[in-house]
């Protein structure tokens, strides 16, 4: 059995639900063709973010993970994350300011996943309820942050990447955890559709 950790955040800004910790709560505990699932919501916070996630990943040691957060619109897959973070406060009402996550760090982090696969497998998911795109930025806020830290922590060895969801007015809650679920199991796709 291999083991997947699936991560959300929980709400944040003026919404009272993240459709990223709902989904990610949904998944905990299923097992997908050969794979187990623990699913955990990560606070926003930049002081609580990664140390929260490091506590599973010590815990697991997944083969693979998956970071899901709250978009706009659409399906993001994203391909990078980047050494920056802005000046949005966090649940903590903390800011960093315009500042990089990791000083003397790399500018930016490629994701250690096949992202057609995982796009492919999403499209299919949704439909037309919702746009699918590839995305080569994670924007500057604590998705991007907590991305670059689990990128550090995996150094290519483990499978991970992230897909921003759209908000539950432009997408309802079971289409986004169908989507996520169809993106977790192609983190760790089957020996036949391995390229990566």
């Amino acid at each position: 059995m291999r083991h997947l950790v699936v991560f959300g955040f929980e709400p944040f800004g003026e919404e009272p639900v993240n459709p990223s910790g709902q989904a990610a709560l949904a998944l905990d505990g299923r097992t997908l063709r050969d794979i187990s699932i623990h699913g955990v919501v990560l606070p926003v916070t930049y002081q609580g973010a990664f140390p929260a996630l490091q506590k599973h990943l010590d815990q697991w040691e997944p083969d693979g993970v998956l970071g899901v957060g709250q978009g706009k619109a659409s399906f993001d897959v994203e391909w990078w994350a980047h050494n920056v973070v802005g000046v949005r406060l966090d649940n903590d009402g903390r800011s960093q300011g315009h500042t990089v996550v990791e000083p003397g760090g790399e500018e930016k982090l490629a994701v250690s996943l096949d992202t057609t696969l995982v796009f492919d497998a999403v499209t299919a998911s949704v439909g037309s309820a919702a746009p699918v795109l590839h995305s080569d930025s994670a924007g500057d806020y604590l998705c991007n942050h907590t991305l670059y830290r689990l990128l550090q922590w995996a150094d290519g060895e483990v499978a991970a990447g992230f897909l921003h969801v759209p908000r539950l007015a432009v997408c309802a809650q079971p289409i986004i955890t169908a989507a996520v679920e169809a993106a977790a199991v192609m983190v760790l796709p089957p020996v036949e559709l391995q390229s990566f």
